[in-house]
């Protein structure tokens, strides 16, 4: 949860991600939840990371199979 400046947080920004397309939260809301200063930085995750879905297939799968499980309610950890 705890931003690092100028350091890239993946899995905060998926989880970020997640809550804006699964939840469809706003993005102001979305910064409160985790700790930003505005909607700016929560904005720059879900782009940043539709960005890298689209270059990086291992990524994508990834968020796909956090998606499913998040859906069925099965548990992540193994």
């Amino acid at each position: 949860l705890t931003p690092r400046r100028g350091r890239i947080n993946e899995p905060r920004d998926v989880a970020i991600y997640l809550c804006r397309i699964i939840r469809n939260d706003g993005l102001r809301a979305l910064g409160q939840a985790f700790g930003m200063r505005g909607y700016g930085p929560a904005g720059n995750a879900v782009e940043r990371i539709k960005k890298k879905i689209g270059g990086d297939l291992e990524l994508s799968y990834r968020i796909e199979e956090i998606r499913g499980h998040l859906s069925t309610g099965k548990n992540l950890s193994k």
